[in-house]
């Protein structure tokens, strides 16, 4: 399945940091892929969009991405980089150790959690993704040009 607003999203950030960071040029490689595995997790915990597996160059994606906003899409989008830039997989504070990697290294991003009230594909009644990554509307902005 085609991921078309998480496709857009990723390849404007990764093209981001690696034009205004000097993160690694591989980077602009890393592609999204839908994932069934990703969709069941996705549907026991709203707030489960993503994962990325150590050694890989992709980030596994539940479709449900694709119908949050932005400023979530690619705060989750960030968060699942900055796992592969750090290499920070199975540690006990892999999770913290990306969060505070994102607030440093992408400051402009203004990256924080907060709750996102979505509809899944084809659902009636919208679901709550509590404590997901965000990033700031003037982020989103500035990576589609708006700023």
């Amino acid at each position: 399945m085609f991921l078309p607003r998480t496709d857009e999203d990723l390849n404007r950030l990764t093209a981001y940091l690696v034009g205004r960071y000097a993160w690694p040029q591989e980077f602009l490689e890393i592609q999204a892929h839908w994932s069934t595995d990703q969709d069941q997790a996705n549907a026991k915990s709203p707030r489960a969009f993503c994962h990325v597996l150590q050694g890989e160059m992709k980030i596994n994606c539940a479709r449900a991405l694709e119908d949050v906003s932005p400023q979530v899409r690619i705060g989750v989008l960030l968060h699942e980089l900055g796992h592969i830039y750090l290499q920070a997989f199975k540690q006990p504070d892999a999770e913290v150790q990306v969060d505070e990697f994102c607030i440093a290294a992408v400051p402009e991003a203004g990256y924080h959690y907060a709750s996102h009230k979505y509809y899944y594909p084809h659902s009636v009644a919208p679901v709550m993704a509590e404590n997901v990554e965000h990033v700031s509307k003037n982020f989103v902005g500035l990576l589609h040009g708006r700023t």
